[in-house]
């Protein structure tokens, strides 16, 4: 179990963004909060290993605009993967061996579902990008969610499909493996998942490493970002 190559050697784009909801600080931990109260559907976007990032921050509004209670749990602390870390694989197996893991990381995860069950949803999500996928998919595992979209995936392995307790929407870029066996234990089980594979895509597309400011790569972020959403409201009918 290891990151992609392309996620250890590929930069974080810079990008520019305002975010439009607010952060909130609980035991310790920034969550970033989005999208209305009266929603009975949360989603907690677990981002990759740049952390909080206007890409992510824009991922997430959209998200609240379409109707969802939407938290980013900062899992990093403020201490993300930098540019500088960028072709150092032992730095990310290390990160994958003491930061990544889901024990590590459940206790943050449950305080921004908390956050969101106390504002009212009903059913909480998961999305995960690269690392966050297997965060997403331990709490699909454990039943802290109901559903999971995992994005330009990092890390996953049969046992993540098998161990699924509700449907998964994946989608993959020409950088990842590709899953299709191992998204057939999920399927079988769940008719509401789903697959994509994006061959024209590169890994982090989506979150940290995708470049907005190129017409391809911001239609095809648009274009799994609302897959995403109609992913979720088929789950939450």
């Amino acid at each position: 179990m290891s990151f992609v190559g392309a996620c250890c050697n590929t930069p974080p784009v810079k990008a520019e963004y305002t975010k439009t909801g607010e952060i909130r600080t609980v035991g310790g931990v920034d969550i970033y909060i989005v999208g209305p109260t009266s929603s009975k559907f949360g989603i907690i976007l677990c981002y990759d290993v740049f952390g909080f990032h206007p890409n992510v921050f824009q991922f997430a509004d959209i998200l609240g605009n379409a109707g969802f209670r939407v938290a980013i749990p900062d899992f990093l602390e403020g201490n993300p993967i930098t540019e500088a870390d960028v072709g150092k694989p032992g730095l990310f197996a290390e990160f994958a061996a003491k930061r990544g893991p889901w024990s590590f990381n459940k206790a943050t995860y449950e305080k921004a579902r908390k956050i969101l069950l106390d504002d009212g949803a009903e059913k909480i999500g998961s999305v995960g990008l690269c690392w966050g996928a297997k965060l997403a998919v331990n709490a699909l595992a454990e039943e802290r969610a109901v559903a999971a979209a995992l994005i330009h995936p990092s890390m996953l392995v049969a046992e993540d499909f098998a161990n699924a307790t509700g449907p998964i929407m994946l989608i993959e870029t020409k950088d990842e493996k590709n899953l299709s066996e191992e998204f057939a234990l999920a399927k079988s089980r769940f008719a509401l998942s789903r697959r994509d594979r994006y061959e024209d895509m590169h890994h982090g597309f989506t979150g940290a490493r995708g470049d907005y400011s190129k017409r391809e790569q911001a239609d095809r972020a648009h274009q799994a970002i609302t897959a995403t959403i109609k992913f979720f409201a088929d789950v939450a009918n």
